[in-house]
């Protein structure tokens, strides 16, 4: 007899906000153009202030207890958050020059409130500052390939790469050897005392700490980790797993913009600093029994990759293209149906709009200094069900990643010992 799946009533989507914006007013007040004229008062928006919470997501019934009992659920989900902040005022002056005799009059002209981002930004209608984008769509869409390719490639669960140890044996032999051959000489021309001693050069520290640090880097290090993904997997062997991989990658990019607005009687420079961040999450659940040959490396996903782990300096092309996850990623994609998967992007955006300076025509003097800073947050987080497939991707940004952290070390050290073969005397 068959046993009827549970039925719970279909998901519905669900939209809320928090907060709003208010409107902020600038009054424009021109007196004494003329002996009869008076004063006249022009009111207008031009910017806001506020904070706005915009959530839109999926109500699962029964959300807890499915859960509970091993089900798993991933919904679509969105969040736009925004903050605008409006400081400041603009300009106020006076003519030089009397606009009436009697009574003395000179005319005037006063901006209460804060103009000049709407007069920049030819008089815009909702009056809010708007995000300066820097990234472009081509690198949002290889961010998230990189991350979903990574995501795949961890689903393979190796705690050893054994075969790309025993293809290395001999390179990683010699490289264990090659610490005590350098130090070797290092303390011979330190053993000849003041002789020695002199004609021990800076070039000689220089060759011997970057040689050390490739042994450690490319040879230590992932001996050890090898050594103890072994004895992980065999405590893993035959064991089911519900297991998570995931993937990420992350952009950023900043920029300083500079301007001036000219207009009828107040001119006014400015700058604009601008951010634009990009966060991509990727994951995906699996449950298997994972084989001793899956959990070493010794299995087709480990084959596939093996020869261009292989390749020289294989590892210095994948600093800047994801070659290595995708041939691991290929084996998964193809065999294994996950329980869920996602992709999550969260993009973060800041642009912060500053008065430097403000003039005024010539034959009227200046009474008030523009002293607008006005600026606009704006965060949205998406997750989506799914995740992309595996593909060979440039890594947006790779050049400056790799001058940001530990590789810049790699880098320099393997330039050396390249430039120290090609010039050895």
């Amino acid at each position: 007899m068959q046993t009827m799946e549970k039925q719970y009533p279909p998901p519905k989507p669900r939209y809320r906000v928090k907060g709003s914006f208010s409107e902020i007013n600038s009054d424009s007040i021109e007196k004494d153009r003329n002996c009869s004229f008076g004063t006249v008062i022009s009111s207008r928006n031009t910017a806001v202030q506020g904070e706005v919470l915009e959530t839109w997501d999926v109500i699962t019934p029964r959300f807890a207890k499915r859960s509970r009992e091993g089900e798993l659920i991933t919904n679509p989900f969105r969040r736009r958050h925004e903050i605008q902040n409006t400081y400041g005022v603009f300009c106020a002056g006076k003519s030089n020059t009397n606009s009436c005799s009697s009574p003395v009059k000179q005319q005037s002209f006063d901006v209460t409130g804060p103009e000049a981002y709407w007069r920049r930004d030819l008089l815009v209608s909702d009056h809010r500052v708007k995000p300066v984008p820097l990234l472009t769509s081509a690198e949002f869409a290889d961010a998230i390939s990189v991350a979903s390719t990574q995501a795949w490639d961890e689903a393979n669960q190796h705690t050893a790469d054994v075969l790309v140890d025993i293809a290395e044996m001999r390179q990683l032999l010699r490289m264990l050897r090659d610490p005590i051959q350098s130090t070797s000489s290092l303390l011979k021309k330190i053993q000849l005392g003041k002789r020695g001693v002199k004609d021990l050069t800076s070039q000689d520290a220089i060759d011997y700490a970057n040689k050390l640090w490739l042994q450690y880097r490319f040879g230590i290090r992932p001996l050890v980790s090898t050594v103890n993904g072994v004895v992980k997997a065999l405590g893993n062997f035959r064991k089911k797993k519900r297991i998570t991989s995931r993937g990420k990658y992350n952009l950023k990019k900043e920029q300083l913009f500079t301007g001036n607005v000219p207009g009828g009687i107040f001119s006014f420079g400015y700058t604009e600093q601008a951010t634009d961040e990009y966060f991509v999450r990727t994951g995906l659940v699996i449950e298997e029994i994972t084989s001793l040959s899956q959990e070493l490396g010794v299995d087709a996903s480990g084959m596939l990759a093996l020869p261009w782990e292989l390749v020289p300096f294989s590892f210095v092309a994948d600093w800047f293209a994801n070659v290595n996850d995708f041939l691991g990623a290929l084996v998964p994609y193809l065999t294994k149906d996950p329980l869920a998967s996602w992709t999550t992007t969260t993009r973060r955006q800041t642009t912060v709009f500053t008065v430097t300076g403000s003039s005024i025509v010539s034959g009227w003097t200046m009474q008030r200094y523009a002293t607008e800073v006005r600026s606009v947050y704006l965060e949205e987080k998406i997750r989506m069900v799914g995740l992309a497939a595996p593909r060979i991707a440039w890594k947006p940004q790779g050049i400056q990643k790799v001058l940001n952290d530990l590789r810049v070390v790699d880098s320099f050290a393997l330039l050396h010992q390249q430039f120290s073969k090609v010039f050895k005397p």
